[in-house]
């Protein structure tokens, strides 16, 4: 409402006010358009073309439509995007490796990267993750990790070193076994990823519900893309291969020693987990207080099936019960087993799977290379209700994002 009475009284103003305001200020002789010496050599030039091309009307339309033709030629070699690449000054190094992936190794892992990568002369810092922040936006798998590297002025840098070659620098030092490199900037893996869930501006996302075939076919594909000309850097993501490790209670021995499930539970979840116990208020700045077993009894199932207790209540009634601690082996079972460690949903498909692609240049020859990821001797393509099935992203473009985030 306040908008359109604002617009109103523009308009009032335009027919009443601004006429008068011209009747006050603008006085004297007003010379004429052609006597501007700048306008009258314009018009020179445009009267003369106009009066051609009204008088060759045909000619003209035939002219238009030849060089519209051959318009058509270099437009389909411009490839998907006009915008040239933004440097941001920082680049955005995000390697994955593979699930399963203990907090030790990737804290390991990552200072080994940090350390290289702080070695090169061009770069003034480095600021590395492993694993998900205390956000609900950012669900990044241990294996996953996301390093900010911060560059010095150019003017600092060696000469003839561009951003390209020290990304080629940077990646050649980087190789790990098992872990595969994605190089970008943080704007633009921020917006990319936003946008359609990759990190990179190639991709192939696989939907299905059946995880062991989804991951043969992410494996194949993979492979498929590693051998195509221009790709730097190829990763399917494995949605099998995480740990477990299920502790599941003996209902019969809980019921010897007069113990429910819940009571069970919270004693292991306490002894692994930890639990916060107080609040240390040191000047305005409050720390929660969390007990756990050290890591030496919580290391493996043998350790926790050994070495965690489970207090047993003192009036159960029997002898030789009251008020002991007994381990936890003998009120439950421990063993390990092999999981998805995160699988994704997007749209309608319970299960999805991307694998990440780094192209570094593309084939400019005059004749195009199409390439087609093709099967050898496998079986044809899975139509059961729990089969998976493949959709490819060459570029992110707008009419390639889907709706659904």
């Amino acid at each position: 409402m306040d908008q359109n009475l604002l617009d109103g009284r523009r308009r009032l103003l335009s027919v009443t006010l601004v006429p008068v305001l011209m009747l006050l200020f603008i006085r004297g002789q007003i010379r004429p358009e052609a006597e501007n010496p700048v306008n009258r050599f314009l018009i020179g030039i445009y009267r003369p073309i106009i009066a051609g091309v009204m008088n060759w009307k045909k000619a003209t339309i035939a002219v238009a439509a030849i060089v519209l033709a051959v318009s058509v030629i270099p437009a389909s070699r411009l490839g998907s995007e006009f915008m040239p690449t933004l440097n941001e000054g920082t680049l955005f190094y995000m390697p994955t490796t593979l699930p399963g992936l203990s907090v030790t190794k990737a804290a390991e892992l990552l200072q080994t990267q940090d350390k290289i990568i702080k070695s090169f002369p061009e770069v003034a810092s480095v600021f590395g993750k492993a694993g998900r922040a205390q956000t609900a936006t950012d669900p990044a798998p241990l294996e996953m990790f996301e390093t900010i590297i911060n560059l010095k002025p150019e003017s600092e840098w060696r000469p003839g070193l561009t951003t390209d070659k020290l990304i080629a620098e940077l990646d050649k030092a980087l190789q790990f076994p098992g872990v595969a490199n994605s190089w970008t900037m943080p704007i633009k893996a921020r917006t990319d990823m936003l946008s359609t869930g990759i990190r990179t501006p190639i991709g192939i996302k696989i939907f299905g519900t059946d995880l062991v075939e989804m991951e043969r076919l992410a494996k194949e594909i993979e492979s498929v893309v590693k051998a195509v000309p221009g790709t730097s850097s190829a990763f399917a993501e494995r949605i099998t291969g995480g740990f477990y490790l299920d502790i599941v209670p003996d209902r019969r021995a809980l019921a010897r020693y007069g113990l429910s499930v819940g009571e069970v539970m919270d004693v292991v979840a306490a002894a692994l987990g930890g639990e916060m116990v107080t609040t240390t208020v040191e000047g305005r700045e409050r720390f929660g207080v969390t007990v756990r077993y050290p890591r030496d009894l919580r290391s493996d199932p043998q350790a926790i099936a050994r070495e965690v207790l489970v207090p047993v209540p003192a009036d159960m009634g029997r002898a030789g019960y009251h008020g002991a601690a007994r381990p936890a082996r003998r009120s439950q079972d421990h063993h390990r087993r092999p999981g998805h460690p995160a699988p994704k949903t997007r749209c309608s498909p319970p299960t999805s799977t991307s694998i990440f692609a780094t192209a570094t240049s593309v084939p400019t020859s005059p004749k195009r290379e199409k390439w087609s990821m093709k099967r050898s001797n496998s079986p044809p393509a899975p139509t059961s209700p729990g089969a998976a099935s493949s959709s490819t992203w060459n570029a992110p473009s707008p009419s390639s994002r889907s709706s659904c985030r």
